[in-house]
């Protein structure tokens, strides 16, 4: 984690003045990478620091000359790699705010995609990582968005349903509809949009969605301890199986598509299902590698 070390150095001289390094136009920032810079380094600097702040203004011109020479990158990364120092003022034409918003950027500060970065789970097909684009109750359609991995507004449904339960995708996966594996998560509570948790198959509703298949996983939260007990969807009560299959049969009719929803199968048919997206998905990614 990066934090940022402002250096505005003061002194009293003879209690009744004082002068601010400012003035000099010394005002300069160290931008520490805690991870580069040794806690050694970082010890002594700050000892020479204090030991030059007794408010005489010949230490203090001393103490400002070491922190210009600081300023200088060469010998910092002499000291430690890592270390990097701006001037607070920023290089000609650019403002400080800009060279402080630059300076918080690292190189492994880029997003990670949550299809392709978020690992599916050593236990998978069976239990696996899910990542939720909706919550339970919801009317709002969230949605992957692929090429930049976040998660957008896709649409409010038309109809007066809400989602029955979380509902989102599984990382690595692959689908006949170029899309990752879609998975109804059952839980007692509605979880936030775009976070991730262990889920574990206990069944799969078959479906076409516009002539084509968009089959649903039906899954439990592996660490809810009201449902992670459940193994096959044969378990569930009827009226649960029911209340989800009217919801993916009702809550497109107001946008005049179409879609079917056939019987319920078992773990062991979702567990098969999750096997073949994700093999679909490593063949995606072999492919894309030799192009």
């Amino acid at each position: 984690m990066d934090w940022i070390l402002y250096v505005f150095l003061s002194s009293a001289i003879d209690g009744t003045s004082h002068i601010l390094i400012n003035s000099f136009g010394i005002h300069c920032y160290l931008s520490i990478n805690v991870q580069c810079f040794h806690d050694l380094v970082l010890r002594t600097l700050m000892s020479v620091i204090l030991w030059f702040m007794d408010g005489n203004l010949k230490t203090l011109l001393i103490l400002s000359v070491v922190m210009l020479t600081l300023s200088s990158s060469k010998l910092l990364q002499l000291m430690a790699p890592g270390l990097e120092v701006q001037s607070m003022f920023g290089a000609k034409g650019s403002s400080p705010l800009n060279e402080r918003i630059i300076s918080t950027i690292s190189r492994n500060s880029l997003a990670a995609h949550p299809w392709h970065d978020l690992e599916i789970g050593a236990g998978a097909p069976a239990i696996f990582n899910c990542v939720v684009e909706i919550g339970k109750g919801s009317k709002v359609k969230y949605e992957l968005d692929k090429k930049t991995g976040m998660i957008m507004v896709d649409r409010i449904l038309y109809s007066s349903v809400v989602y029955p339960h979380n509902y989102g995708f599984i990382p690595r996966t692959l689908c006949e509809d170029n899309d990752p594996m879609d998975v109804l998560v059952l839980m007692q509570e509605p979880v936030v949009s775009g976070c991730f948790l262990r889920a574990k198959a206990i069944g799969i509703m078959p479906m076409i969605d516009q002539g084509e298949n968009d089959n649903k996983i039906i899954a439990v939260c592996a660490d809810d301890p009201e449902y992670r007990h459940y193994n096959d969807i044969s378990e569930l009560p009827p009226h649960r199986l029911a209340e989800i299959k009217s919801f993916f049969e009702d809550y497109k009719k107001n946008e005049n598509k179409t879609v079917e929803v056939g019987e319920f199968l078992s773990a062991q048919g979702a567990r098969n299902a999750i096997q073949r997206s994700m093999d679909l998905y490593g063949q995606y990614v072999v492919e894309s590698l030799r192009k």
